[in-house]
């Protein structure tokens, strides 16, 4: 009977690990995409920025402006640079989660084959113990008429 217990209860630790893992790949899955949006607005913006400032070199610019202009790029690419990297490093921990989802997937199915196996040897040992009894019960019946 404690076997059975075990099993059903090890089954539904590993439920409540999986709805857990499966919460945190949504969340990492929409920050992901929120991540990703975000670098594109600024990718956009650089490109926007770029455009903007050719235009002006080609009408000509001085110089204090062409350096301005210069270090908010330079600021912009470091940015940028810094959000992909952001954004590999959240890949990875996404990577990490989804395998870690598929262990507790593994080991939630292997608990709720233990569980079911358990739960026809339980079922199969009352059917032999009410057999059992009911033979007793026979024999019993058969010595008193006897």
């Amino acid at each position: 009977m404690k076997k059975n217990i075990t099993f059903s209860l090890l089954e539904k630790i590993q439920k409540t690990q999986l709805r857990k893992t499966i919460l945190n790949i949504k969340i990492l899955h929409d920050k992901r995409m929120h991540d990703t949006k975000q670098l594109q607005v600024l990718n956009n913006y650089e490109q926007e920025y770029i455009k903007k400032i050719y235009k002006e070199i080609v009408f000509g610019i001085c110089v204090h402006k062409w350096i301005h202009y210069n270090d908010f790029i330079i600021l912009l690419r470091k940015i940028i640079q810094d959000n992909e990297i952001f954004l590999k490093k959240n890949d990875n921990i996404l990577k990490k989660s989804i395998l870690n989802w598929f262990k507790h997937e593994n080991k939630r199915k292997i608990w709720h084959i233990l569980n079911i196996k358990n739960k026809k040897k339980i079922l199969k040992s009352k059917k032999i113990q009410a057999r059992i009894l009911n033979d007793n019960d026979i024999q019993l019946k058969f010595l008193k008429k006897g």
